[in-house]
């Protein structure tokens, strides 16, 4: 949350970045799939080993596997509550238009600070492929912005086949556009 935070206050894509590689590396592997049992700490870090960190070995005990219950239930609620907030992490509105803050395929019906409605579609199978296609179903008469992150690990994205720089990239878009984004793995 903090990440996501600093992002919308900075508007910099580190901090995208830092919310792309939690979620995707820490976050979401942390439960199972039907979410009933959870590692407490990261398994690749509680390993007994020399090269690793003592500050690490304090999690020598946990099991290599997911626990069903332990002692404190605090971690299983903090990553629901992530993962039932990922609209609002997704998608960022202003007076100017929308910020793409992470790829997922999903759609967004809402509106500008403004007031004035906006309707974006976004089909891609990102992080396993590398294409993002944005369709702007509706947006206000006059166009508006819509700004995407290029993550900083990305060096040869394209936007309508053209390159484009790692960070923010910002274009003016109208009703009835299609953005197809290229991001190399």
């Amino acid at each position: 949350m903090w990440a996501h935070r600093m992002l919308h206050v900075t508007n910099k894509a580190v901090y995208g970045d830092w919310m792309e590689s939690i979620l995707y590396n820490a976050g979401i592997s942390g439960g199972s799939l039907d979410m009933t049992r959870y590692f407490y700490a990261n398994p690749l870090a509680h390993r007994v080993h020399e090269r690793i960190k003592p500050t690490f070995r304090q999690y020598a005990h946990a099991p290599n596997e997911r626990f069903v219950t332990f002692g404190c239930w605090c971690c299983p609620p903090q990553l629901w509550r992530t993962l039932t907030g990922m609209p609002k992490w997704i998608y960022s509105t202003s007076e100017q238009g929308v910020a793409i803050n992470l790829f997922a395929g999903c759609e967004l019906d809402s509106k500008l600070a403004n007031g004035a409605p906006v309707k974006l579609r976004m089909e891609t199978y990102y992080p396993w492929d590398q294409e993002v296609k944005i369709y702007v179903d509706q947006a206000p008469a006059a166009g508006m912005k819509l700004s995407f992150r290029i993550p900083a690990w990305c060096t040869d994205a394209t936007c309508h086949g053209q390159p484009i720089q790692r960070g923010i990239h910002e274009v003016t878009v109208q009703s009835g556009e299609e953005i197809n984004i290229q991001l190399p793995m």
